[in-house]
């Protein structure tokens, strides 16, 4: 295992965390390919022009607060110099209303691709284990 691959490729799911965490939406799409696509049970995304449109969208101040957690990543380099990056994943999302707050719990699988020393996204699939609501006290932060 190439461990400069392994850590380009863990740099770039946590940067896509933070970029979605913090409200940077509209620096997300960069992190994918032109032909990328993201799959969840809730959207589908294919091509950078449909990845940045939906995540700078959720980017608006006050739309809400969100948080991802990854654990468990697990790299499977292939022999095209891909690599394969699952990991359990659960997002919590918040909105300002004050309701209680969605959670999912799931796998995500991500195929990357490494171009000028950085990696890239090629493809994002979420599959959900389970989601519900998380009573919180307050609204959001």
């Amino acid at each position: 295992m190439d461990l400069e691959k392994r850590a380009l490729a863990a740099d770039l799911l946590h940067e896509f965390c933070w970029r979605a965490d913090s409200g940077a939406g509209t620096g997300i799409a960069e992190l994918f390919t032109d032909d990328a696509t993201v799959a969840t049970p809730h959207f589908r995304l294919a091509g950078r022009e449909q990845i940045d449109a939906w995540f700078s969208e959720r980017a608006k101040p006050g739309e809400r607060t969100v948080r991802h957690l990854l654990s468990n990543l697990r790299f499977d380099e292939r022999e095209d110099g891909t690599m394969e990056v699952t990991a359990y994943s659960m997002v919590t999302i918040l909105l300002p209303t004050g309701e209680a707050a969605r959670v999912a719990v799931g796998t995500s699988t991500d195929e990357l691709v490494f171009e000028g020393g950085r990696a890239l996204f090629a493809r994002r699939q979420l599959d959900i284990a389970f989601e519900g609501r998380l009573p919180v006290d307050g609204g959001a932060a």
